[in-house]
């Protein structure tokens, strides 16, 4: 008969730890608006396109995968009307994604306005890269 330090000795040894990787949510760098508007171009549906892809098989690896779809804008127009803005910007990427099999229930939507600028605002280039939206995971 085993002792009990023997039965935590096979057990110990027995066990299997696994290390998650850290999610690799795609880049939706190119994924830009036009100035006011929510609407996607031809060049951003093609990045869609991709990181709908990307996210389809990121689920079937890990179910339990919860995205935050942010959206951003510059500082041109009020808070108020960018916080609505930026809201309908991650609103539209999350339909598109339902489109594309993506279940409605993996994703969130956040508008963030102007808060978080990843250029200036004082060139049409940085106010460009700051309409945006990006991918985050929730968990």
């Amino acid at each position: 008969m085993r002792q009990n330090s023997d039965l935590i000795k096979l057990v110990a040894s027995d066990t299997v730890y696994v290390r998650r990787e850290p999610l690799a949510l795609p880049s939706l760098a190119g994924v830009n608006f036009f100035s006011g508007s929510a609407n996607l171009t031809p060049e951003a549906k093609e990045i869609l396109d991709n990181a709908a892809l990307t996210l389809r098989r990121l689920l079937q690896r890990d179910a339990s995968v919860l995205i935050e779809i942010a959206g951003h804008t510059d500082d041109v127009g009020s808070d108020e009307s960018n916080l609505r803005l930026s809201q309908a910007r991650a609103e539209n990427v999350k339909n598109y994604f339902i489109d594309k099999c993506i279940p409605p229930e993996k994703m969130r939507t956040a508008g963030y306005g102007e808060r978080n600028p990843i250029d200036v605002n004082t060139t049409p280039e940085g106010r460009g890269r700051n309409r945006r939206v990006e991918l985050q995971t929730i968990k």
